[in-house]
């Protein structure tokens, strides 16, 4: 078979494979409707021998003349069930059946698919002195560059978001605790609550430093300046904690509120701007990943011409 022939037949695998999957969600559903049918159908055949064998209540029932009825309408019932359950059966084995048939294509063509690949590979060697050629290689090399660079600055993007989301977090806290200590009154507890959460943030931001730097040096190298600078964080100082700790007054809880509001502020402006960027390489990973799946589309279309 050639290659464009072969080439044709494996376009259909993905139709196939997505329709598969469908019957088995449909079979699943259906199994499980089986499961309930079969069930309803044993509990109406056990209310139709409890009513033959309970011969007190058909002793009841012959006297009253509702026998035949009640007989006749439990039999219906079971009936009904059973064509129920008959139907969903039925159901059940005609999805079964297109599953194997789709299962034993698929499987045919994925055989063909990988006798396709092969073959392309073949010619693809035979091809390496050729001009057109050359230059669809070059180009794949750059933008499988560029995907690595771009997929290797989303990890670093994602881990800083982590972070700073850590250390909003605890400042947030932190100011829920400054805001009880202005409102209530000093207390030992609520200040040692406060600065456990400050501590928090700042082992976080310290922590953020690192990847916000490797972050900047990594766009620089792709062409981007960009500045994510820390500098503006107000770290607590032994001295502040000290006066706030054992020296309380309104002054010293309105200064360290308004540092952790401070901090919190400039904690949200970092995250805002990292989840901008995050957009931006996710935007230029689809991109990229666009002209790589046209640029192979070109190589094989040359292959397949000089097969």
């Amino acid at each position: 078979m050639v290659l464009l022939d072969l080439r044709e037949e494996i376009l259909t695998l993905p139709t196939l494979e997505k329709k598969r999957d469908s019957i088995r969600e449909q079979k699943r559903v259906a199994n499980d409707e089986l499961t309930d049918l079969l069930e309803k159908y044993k509990k109406e055949s056990r209310d139709i021998e409890k009513l033959e064998q309970s011969s007190f209540t058909t002793f009841l029932l012959k006297l009253s003349g509702r026998h035949a009825d009640k007989v006749y309408k439990k039999e219906k019932e079971e009936l009904e069930a059973k064509l129920a359950y008959d139907r969903a059966y039925t159901h059940h084995v005609h999805l079964a059946w297109e599953e194997e048939e789709l299962d034993n294509k698929i499987e045919i063509l994925r055989d063909k698919k990988e006798e396709y690949e092969k073959k392309i590979d073949e010619n693809r060697e035979a091809l390496k002195e050729n001009p057109d050629f050359i230059k669809l290689e070059e180009e794949k090399q750059m933008l499988l560059t560029e995907i690595t660079i771009i997929e290797s600055l989303l990890r670093t993007t994602l881990q800083a978001i982590q972070i700073a989301e850590s250390a909003t977090a605890s400042l947030r806290k932190a100011s829920n605790w400054a805001t009880l200590d202005l409102v209530s009154g000093r207390s030992f507890f609520k200040d040692m609550a406060k600065y456990s959460h400050i501590d928090d943030a700042e082992q976080d931001v310290n922590l953020l430093a690192s990847y916000l730097q490797e972050l900047e040096e990594a766009l620089r190298e792709s062409g981007i300046n960009m500045s994510f600078s820390l500098t503006g964080f107000k770290n607590s100082t032994d001295g502040q904690r000290f006066v706030d700790m054992f020296f309380d007054n309104v002054f010293t809880d309105f200064a360290v509120k308004g540092k952790i509001n401070d901090n919190y502020d400039l904690m949200k402006d970092k995250i805002s701007r990292l989840y901008s960027l995050e957009r931006e390489l996710k935007l230029k990973d689809s991109q990229v990943e666009e002209a790589l799946e046209k640029n192979r589309e070109k190589e094989e279309k040359l292959i397949l011409e000089n097969a």
